[in-house]
């Protein structure tokens, strides 16, 4: 019997916190609109917060994008000949009938073009960029998918395109020879 009443009581707090922290996680993201009511303080939204307990979620962005951006790379072969620049493929060519519902190509793509993100921002900001997460992980990337056994090297860059216009180029990575 005491049994019973420890788990039940020990289900009944976990529900109580679960469902402030979901209450909190709507609160903060809808801050700007949603008034300071209650227990849903800013006293009490700092404690979730201060432990990273708060999830941040945009369903909208706040800046929609208004360009695509692009991973190109291309190789290099003896006496300093590239090839011309191709496109980083990162998912499936033709999404399945069920990729509304569950569709991992997608976190892949989004996973890639936030690591240029990343990249371009270190690189207006200044750091060296060549030893960064990012710069790294695109690096292993198109390496992986330039699968050219004559190439000698390897070179990528970012680059969007507004409407039809010509392409900008926001990074270019340096050569990086195989061995």
């Amino acid at each position: 019997m005491l049994m019973n009443i420890i788990w039940w009581s020990s289900i009944l707090m976990m529900a109580t916190f679960l469902t402030c922290l979901i209450f909190i996680t709507i609160r903060s993201n809808f801050l700007p609109i949603w008034p300071s009511i209650g227990f849903l303080s800013n006293a009490f939204y700092s404690f979730f917060a201060r432990f990273g307990l708060i999830p941040i979620w945009h369903f909208f962005a706040p800046n929609p994008s208004t360009y695509s951006f692009w991973i190109l790379y291309r190789n290099m072969y003896q006496e300093n000949n590239f090839s011309a620049w191709q496109e980083l493929n990162l998912g499936t060519e033709r999404n399945p009938y069920w990729s509304f519902v569950y569709n991992p190509p997608t976190r892949l793509n989004k996973a890639v073009i936030d690591l240029a993100f990343d990249l371009t921002d270190q690189k207006q900001a200044g750091i060296t960029v060549e030893l960064s997460n990012a710069y790294l992980h695109i690096l292993r990337h198109v390496t992986h998918a330039s699968n050219d056994p004559f190439a000698t090297a390897i070179q990528f860059c970012i680059a969007s395109r507004r409407d039809k216009l010509i392409p900008e180029i926001h990074f270019l990575s340096g050569i990086h020879y195989r061995e």
